[in-house]
């Protein structure tokens, strides 16, 4: 008997790029079936780079988590614990473009825990809608996507509303 999946919306917000020369400034999750169920955290960051985006739009964030940001070890440990207590099942990472998140929260966890809890399992909703609707990756633009799939949640640059924004597209899009 195999263990149950269950669906995680991870949204992170980074100063840059790549992990290490970059750092993870703050994530939020929740549980894509129940998204009243979440994490939040701001993360200290490891340097001062940041790319201009980050310079020009995320500058106020970035000052935050560097005065009150939790050490990157305990972030990703309270993290871990709370996929461990809510989490009943097989964590799957889920996404909108995973392919940038995920690296991020895998290499913070391989390299302050030596782990990460979500394995190699990620879902990238943008590959998803793709598949599901048979259009090129050049067509899969998140408003597009939220228009055709009536989902109303704003997108705000907050890690953990943005969690909830992705679990809305996520759960919406397996149904239709």
């Amino acid at each position: 008997m195999s263990e149950e999946e269950r669906y995680v919306s991870v949204d992170i917000e980074a100063s840059g790029p790549i992990p290490g020369d970059f750092s993870l400034l703050q994530i939020g999750a929740c549980l894509a079936y129940q998204p009243q169920l979440g994490f939040e955290t701001l993360i200290r960051p490891l340097n001062d780079n940041m790319n201009e985006w980050v310079r020009h739009n995320q500058l106020e964030l970035f000052n935050r988590c560097r005065e009150s940001g939790e050490e990157p070890a305990v972030a990703m440990e309270r993290f871990a614990d709370w996929l461990k207590r809510t989490v009943k099942g097989r964590p799957i990472f889920v996404g909108f473009n995973a392919s940038f998140d995920f690296k991020f929260v895998d290499w913070y966890f391989h390299h302050f825990l030596g782990y990460n809890p979500f394995g190699i399992n990620a879902i990238d909703i943008k590959a998803y809608y793709m598949g599901k609707f048979a259009t090129n990756w050049g067509d899969v633009v998140k408003r597009e996507i939220k228009k055709r799939l009536h989902v109303s949640t704003p997108h705000t640059h907050d890690a953990l509303a943005d969690a909830r924004e992705q679990a809305e597209i996520f759960i919406t899009l397996r149904e239709v």
